[in-house]
């Protein structure tokens, strides 16, 4: 069937929009204030607009989403509110009957006066206690008194969406990530949280499958105050730093001025009547919820922070850039690398140090040194990905740069990396990499295969780019922080390989593109698990280990099933299977059987185990791209990199 959505770049627009399309349906999308390259722009206030319009595109369905929900807003532009919800309603409703299109409008628990005792049922009688309850009760009655196949679906404290969600959950990560330690959740406010995603697909049931039209109630079931909420929110994210207090209404009402009704429980009785099941216990809904979008960004723990920052920094008004640096062991290279940050010509560098248990001096002595920043003692060794990701949640900078702790650089290097991202911000820059050593050039963003599988982008003395930059090299990655989290961050499961292009891989999939930046750069002590510079020389064999070939291995397994649609998954997931086996018939002939046992065996039997964590991961980035497989391929080569290695480098020999 074809749609047409109103108000759709808000929570639960967005959830409407992703659920309909890939149920197979159209979907014509509008805003008053567009967020996403396919919505168009409508005023619902426009009565001839929104005629012509819904006209044009024919639909079967309308869905009125258009509202002005914040309660504060309403109060103080009542008029605003009244055109909104009310007139809006009834210019879409007038449309419908007109062109014969049936209707779906969305009203709230807010139309009650909360003085019940029992929960509310679709037979209680609205009585409003503020502008939005009001303007929203006048657009239902308007929508009741023109259309005869409609549905009206009430909706409880709506949660969603992630980034676009504007009530409570989000609210409350936000103090969060400010810092807050102490949450404030009401007690003596009650109602029933509905997940957009459950509420989209009761929408998505009743507009195909029912036509018993009419107004229901579609909340979660049981009910609960702010506080059980955020009280659930600490459980499930494991926020044992926070302290959730319960407070009354009187607490909040200098900030929240609008009146409130204090019950705004609401029972599907009419569904239950009909047997219908469409929505879920709240805790069920929320758990879910918060472990999609929202569990990654909270998973990592701190031991100790060390914070220094000098009188003034960030008073320039230039954007801050946050250095987030994994270190293990890494005392000798203390010295030079701090020397390096520290003297930046762009003086707008906090850096972020994280120590992942060094069992040497590592975080002493870079408490020392530290200029401004923070230096962080992880509560574990979470690897590379999982310490930077610890590093990202404690950065205040508006872009992210990650840098290699065993390396140096020129002092411009961030300068010259700022210079190029505010020309073009949204998108991952790659610095210009060389040997610790300074005498050869090992990368300036690097090529891959359609398996994530890395070749040479450059000649070897870096002066002619062979090949389209496809990932940037882990120790040398510049973007803003906010893309940074919107695409998931790095996978902390993969460890110590391919986490920087399954970063890549997933920006491309998102926009994004990777950029090199050849002024830009640094100097890298390890050029990755083939040795210094990233290749032996021409009379060395290429010599690795079983266990870095295993890493290796299922991390690009693991990109594989998480990154592609299920479709390119069923060709591409077998093609690397069969040179994997190809691999593997070459070491067992070379006398290398129990290497390449432990290599390729135990790196399929790993995704096997941790199936289901790759997929949460999966459903995450699936989420929220925007580009097709077809048009990131576009950045990759269908020709194995592996082919071209071992015609480069040879069988390898790959040691225990």
């Amino acid at each position: 069937m074809k749609y047409f959505i109103t108000g759709a770049s808000g929570m639960l627009g967005t959830t409407l929009y992703k659920l309909f399309t890939k149920a197979g349906h159209q979907v014509v999308s509008t805003d008053l204030n567009p967020l996403d390259k396919w919505t168009i722009k409508l005023d619902v206030r426009d009565k001839d607009k929104v005629h012509s319009m819904i006209k044009e595109n024919s639909p079967d369905w309308v869905i009125n989403l258009a509202a002005l929900t914040d309660l504060e807003y309403c109060e103080e532009h009542p008029q605003e509110a009244f055109d909104t919800n009310a007139g809006g309603a009834e210019n879409v409703a007038l449309t419908c009957k007109d062109l014969g299109i049936k209707m779906v409008h969305i009203s709230t628990a807010g139309v009650f006066d909360g003085y019940s005792e029992r929960p509310y049922t679709e037979d209680d009688e609205p009585n409003p206690i503020n502008v939005y309850g009001k303007s929203k009760h006048e657009g239902d009655k308007k929508v009741l008194s023109i259309m005869k196949e409609y549905f009206i679906f009430r909706a409880g404290w709506m949660m969603g969406s992630g980034d676009r969600d504007k009530k409570f959950v989000n609210k409350i990560l936000k103090q969060i990530d400010a810092g807050q330690t102490i949450i404030y959740g009401l007690i003596d406010k009650l109602g029933c949280p509905t997940y957009t995603l459950d509420f989209a697909s009761g929408i998505l049931k009743m507009t195909n499958e029912s036509k018993d039209y009419g107004l229901y109630h579609m909340v979660s079931e049981g009910n609960c105050s702010r506080f059980d909420v955020a009280l659930k929110m600490k459980e499930v994210l494991q926020l044992n730093h926070v302290w959730v207090k319960e407070v009354s209404g009187d607490f909040f009402n200098e900030s929240f001025f609008a009146p409130r009704p204090a019950c705004e429980v609401m029972v599907n009785k009419k569904f239950q009547e009909k047997g219908i099941k469409v929505m879920r216990n709240w805790q069920d809904a929320i758990t879910d919820y918060l472990n999609e979008y929202f569990l990654y960004k909270y998973q990592f723990k701190a031991r100790d922070i060390f914070e220094k920052y000098e009188p003034g920094f960030g008073s320039d008004g230039k954007p801050v850039v946050s250095i987030v640096t994994t270190a293990y062991r890494n005392e000798k290279f203390n010295e030079k690398y701090f020397d390096t940050v520290n003297n930046q010509t762009y003086q707008n560098v906090e850096v972020i140090f994280v120590d992942n248990l060094s069992p040497d001096n590592t975080f002493e002595d870079a408490k020392k040194r530290l200029k401004n920043g923070k230096i962080i003692l992880s509560a574990e060794n979470y690897g590379c990905a999982g310490g930077n990701n610890l590093g990202a949640l404690h950065s205040t900078g508006k872009y992210i740069f990650f840098l290699g702790p065993d390396t140096w650089s020129d002092p411009r290097l961030v300068e010259n990396l700022v210079n190029a991202a505010e020309r073009d911000p949204i998108n991952i820059f790659a610095a210009k990499q060389f040997t610790y050593d300074a005498k050869e050039f090992i990368s300036c963003g690097i090529a891959s295969d359609v398996f994530g599988y890395p070749a040479r982008t450059y000649t070897p003395d870096g002066r002619k780019q062979l090949k389209k930059v496809f990932y940037a090299d882990g120790s040398g990655v510049f973007m803003p922080l906010e893309e940074y989290i919107k695409v998931g961050m790095m996978d902390e499961d993969t460890f110590l390989f391919a986490e920087d292009v399954d970063l890549s891989w997933k920006a491309h999939m998102v926009g994004m593109e990777v950029i090199p930046v050849p002024d830009a750069v640094l100097y890298h002590y390890s050029g990755g698990s083939v040795g210094i510079g990233g290749y032996p020389t021409k009379d060395q064999k290429y010599v690795t280990t079983s266990k870095r070939r295993f890493m290796a291995e299922r991390n690009i397994i693991r990109n594989i099933l998480k990154n592609y649609s299920w479709w390119n998954i069923l060709w591409v997931l077998p093609y690397y299977m069969l040179i994997n086996l190809a691999e593997f018939i070459a070491l067992t002939l070379t006398g290398q059987f129990s290497s390449a046992t432990d290599s390729y065996i135990n790196a399929y039997i790993w995704n096997i185990k941790n199936l289901k964590s790759t997929l949460r991961k999966r459903k995450g980035i699936q989420r929220v791209r925007t580009k097709s497989d077809f048009q990131v391929m576009k950045s990759m080569f269908f020709i194995p990199h592996k082919f071209l290695a071992l015609l480069e480098l040879g069988i390898p020999k790959v040691n225990k």
